[in-house]
């Protein structure tokens, strides 16, 4: 008796799974994976922006107090000083960058010893990327 089919013909046809299976399984796991290292790549590059800006955000906090200080000390030496833009070099801070910090100081209306201080510092020196802390006091001369 002679069958119509090979002998192996059901072995094979069970056993048998459609054409570039494997290789569309590989690709769904490479996708899933590449969709993993993006996602926590995109989660690491946002925790490092934030804590840099908060870092920032805190040594500008410094050099507007820092200001303050320098402009207090400027008008008890001389009651004619009226501000300036000081740079801080970054070997100044002890760092890789520096910061700038504008001092405005002017006459508070009708009181001849007060003075109105007014700091703005941005950390870093940079036009793009930076803090900025503003600071503004009421400074009496001890005379």
């Amino acid at each position: 008796m002679q069958f119509p089919f090979p002998p192996n013909y059901r072995r094979t046809q069970s056993a048998r799974r459609p054409r570039g299976f494997v290789l569309i399984v590989f690709l769904v796991c490479l996708a899933v994976a590449a969709a993993l290292i993006v996602g926590t790549a995109r989660i690491a590059l946002t925790s490092h922006k934030a804590a840099q800006t908060a870092a920032w955000s805190v040594q500008a906090r410094w050099l507007a107090e820092s200001g303050v200080e320098r402009a207090a000390a400027k008008l008890a030496a001389d009651a004619a000083y009226a501000g300036e833009t000081w740079t801080v070099s970054a070997a100044e801070l002890g760092g890789q960058e520096g910061g700038a910090v504008r001092i405005e100081v002017k006459l508070v209306a009708g009181e001849e010893k007060r003075r109105t201080i007014r700091v703005e510092a941005d950390f870093p020196e940079d036009p793009l990327h930076y803090a900025r802390q503003e600071k503004e006091i009421v400074w009496e001369s001890g005379e």
